[in-house]
């Protein structure tokens, strides 16, 4: 599979993880300096998120912190952990036709009220019918794969049993896709012994006819950018 570019960075700096302050903030070393860095991905990242392991970070806009963490350094490359990213390319790869099962697809609306959740995206096709998208991250790796989740997820299963609903009551499609970015991950697979619930609900969903996919994108050290590895990912739910 040839990688392709998505999103080149500027004022990326490299870091040394220090250790993780609360969900959202993690004290980091910038040229023999402690500062703090803002994350928005609020999973455990216990595979990625110790203390010396490198990470990336771009000089931040606003709020209380310089600095964002966008990615860890994982044994084949970079995670890009930084789920804002993972939702801006997500919408850039969706408009350039990038993803072959969302081919002809446009965006409606973000963030969208359905029965108990707020769902991502609603998209529709070509020919008008509503795609229901709940985008997940799964940061995780299990030798070749790409896992989800990292922690066990209330939240995450909720999602799930409204994505069954949407079909059920015949509202239009429903997706599940998860954002993997796991280095040369061949597949996507969930954590069963992380969230056995969420495991079980996922594969109820697929076959109640809930659409489960999965993309590769990672963050590329020597360009500074965002590669997409893989535009459709194996998926294997057993």
């Amino acid at each position: 599979m040839q990688k392709s570019t998505v999103l080149y960075l500027k004022n990326v700096i490299s870091c040394k993880i220090v250790e993780r302050i609360n969900r959202f903030v993690v004290k980091v070393n910038i040229n023999n300096k402690y500062e703090f860095a803002y994350s928005d991905n609020t999973g455990r990242l216990d595979n990625l998120l110790f203390r010396g392991n490198e990470g990336v970070c771009i000089l931040k806009e606003g709020g209380n912190y310089k600095y964002r963490l966008i990615a860890i350094k994982d044994i084949k490359g970079y995670s890009l952990i930084d789920t804002k990213f993972h939702s801006f390319c997500f919408k850039k790869l969706l408009s350039l036709r990038r993803l072959p099962f969302l081919r002809d697809a446009v965006v409606v609306k973000r963030n969208v009220k359905i029965y108990t959740s707020v769902i991502d995206y609603l998209l529709k096709d070509k020919d008008g019918k509503r795609i229901y998208v709940e985008l997940k991250s799964a940061t995780r790796r299990e030798n070749l794969s790409a896992s989800y989740p990292d922690a066990p997820t209330l939240r995450g299963r909720r999602h799930i049993k409204d994505l069954i609903k949407i079909i059920r009551f015949n509202k239009g499609v429903s997706m599940i896709i998860f954002v993997c970015s796991v280095p040369h991950a061949q597949s996507f697979k969930p954590a069963l012994e992380v969230d056995y619930k969420l495991s079980v609900l996922l594969k109820r969903a697929y076959l109640k006819g809930v659409k489960i996919k999965a993309f590769s994108l990672v963050f590329d050290k020597d360009s500074n950018s965002i590669v997409l590895e893989n535009p459709s990912l194996k998926v294997i739910l057993d």
